[in-house]
């Protein structure tokens, strides 16, 4: 199969309306002859997870800077389904506060106040990451990633770079 019949297919994947999500899973695990890098997230790794509200209340509860409730996911998101939370973090205060850009912007006004509460984890078991390259990205690591990958295979790269910096 060719790279632009592997976009096709998980075009059309991603227009049906029942069992995308488990459809596009089954995908993605058998598309094992792509090359692909992981990198190791080791034990003791320092995770950041941001939190925030405009009723300007403080955040206590470690419930409330841990993984969302069920109810609050209603939408796909990168990797999970409605009603399934996952955790999502990042290494710096800054990537985490890039990811939430776009959600203020679309939910809040210019001169509306909002607080922002920053949880600290530490990584208690080693992990393996995927990388999915972004070729528009100019970080050294980002760039290494991309010599590494088989240069035919960066239009599919490119495709689901895309659906990953996508907005729920």
């Amino acid at each position: 199969m060719t790279i632009q019949e592997t976009i096709d297919e998980i075009e059309k994947i991603y227009k049906l309306s029942n069992l995308k999500y488990e459809r596009m899973l089954s995908y993605f695990v058998n598309l094992s002859r792509l090359s692909y890098q992981t990198v190791p997230m080791k034990q003791g790794t320092h995770l950041v997870r941001v939190r925030y509200s405009d009723k300007m209340e403080s955040l206590i509860d470690l419930t409330e800077i841990s993984y969302p409730k069920k109810c609050f996911v209603k939408g796909f998101s990168r990797l999970n389904r409605p009603y399934q939370n996952l955790f999502y973090a990042s290494e710096t205060i800054k990537a985490c506060c890039a990811e939430m850009v776009a959600l203020w912007f679309d939910e809040f006004k210019t001169g509306d106040t909002i607080k922002v509460t920053f949880g600290e984890w530490i990584l208690k078991d080693d992990l393996k990451l995927l990388i999915i390259p972004d070729t528009n990205n100019e970080s050294e690591f980002n760039k290494k990633v991309i010599e590494k990958m088989r240069s035919a295979e960066m239009p599919f790269w490119d495709y689901i770079s895309e659906k990953f910096k996508t907005t729920t």
